[in-house]
């Protein structure tokens, strides 16, 4: 049996200033996601949604340059909605 836990996903340094696809799962399957470790080069709160401009999954607030703010979902995580929906992040103006 496959582990829930079997892929984890690096994104560095990639701006989000406008909301951004971080996962896009293979073609008829949904992402799950468990948690996550994020820091912001500005301070304000960095928004994850299921589905391009979908429902607001995560409202994560950072510091500039802040400790990475690590999050462990409880029970088994966020499933998202629908097959083929990504999971896309947006955060405050410049971001990185």
């Amino acid at each position: 049996m496959q582990g829930l836990t079997d892929k984890f996903l690096a994104f560095d340094g990639t701006a989000i200033a406008s909301e951004t696809t971080i996962w896009t799962p293979a073609t008829g399957k949904k992402f799950r996601l468990l948690g996550y470790h994020i820091a912001a080069s500005v301070a304000g709160n960095i928004v994850l949604r299921d589905g391009t401009g979908g429902t607001i999954v995560a409202v994560i607030p950072s510091a500039a340059g802040g400790s990475p703010t690590p999050m462990h979902l409880p029970g088994s995580g966020i499933l998202s909605a629908t097959v083929n929906n990504v999971l896309s992040a947006d955060g405050p103006a410049l971001s990185t």
